[in-house]
């Protein structure tokens, strides 16, 4: 009796799990990575994060129409270091997908990259005045006056919990760090933001 119950626990389970697409191949399960939407290409893409102690690079795309996986062959061989608890966008502008900072097997970053969708190719890009290195941060983006603006808050960096919020000017590739003029807000990780209507809203991490 114990045999047959087990066994129909097992069929019953199997029968309520459905996967997309039904040929099971999707990245292997992770966490710390990051998911975008890239209009243009009608396509979901994924990049890091982890499994137990390996951090990958890898670079994913759910194509929406076929419900179809693929992984991304790069046409060069510069890429972001693996990493997770980085912060990314899509651009608003010109569909490009970017990322910055996060946590790898050397330590903490505080690297700024660019994916080309179209010629399948990461670029490193130099900016001005980058926050220290950390991971965990919240962030978001949004466009003003047609600049496009990338904004990150808090984070772990190597010292501690921070609580600094940085924008970059995606025109300029110069970050800033806002003055506050209101309440201080405590050190915060691991919590998410958004932005509306000229106001940035936060969660609590």
């Amino acid at each position: 009796m114990i045999i047959l119950c087990l066994a129909f626990v097992l069929i019953a389970a199997q029968q309520n799990t459905y996967y997309i697409p039904p040929v099971k191949s999707p990245p292997s399960g992770r966490i710390g990575s990051s998911i975008a939407f890239i209009p243009s290409k009608n396509a979901l893409f994924i990049f890091g994060g982890s499994l137990q102690t390996t951090y990958y690079d890898e670079l994913w795309s759910f194509q929406l129409e076929y419900n179809i996986w693929e992984e991304v062959l790069l046409s060069t061989d510069s890429s972001p270091s693996p990493r997770i608890y980085f912060g990314s966008f899509v651009s608003a502008l010109s569909d490009r997908f970017y990322i910055f900072g996060g946590n790898s097997y050397q330590g903490l970053k505080n690297d700024f990259w660019e994916f080309d969708h179209i010629n399948f190719k990461w670029t490193y890009l130099d900016t001005i005045n980058p926050p220290s290195a950390r991971h965990a941060f919240s962030f978001t983006s949004f466009v003003k006056d047609g600049n496009e603006i990338f904004v990150i808050f808090g984070g772990e960096s190597k010292s501690r919990v921070e609580n600094n919020l940085f924008i970059l000017n995606m025109t300029t590739l110069e970050w800033h760090e806002m003055v506050n003029y209101g309440i201080e807000m405590p050190g915060i990780s691991h919590n998410s933001m958004g932005y509306y209507k000229g106001c940035i809203y936060m969660t609590n991490g």
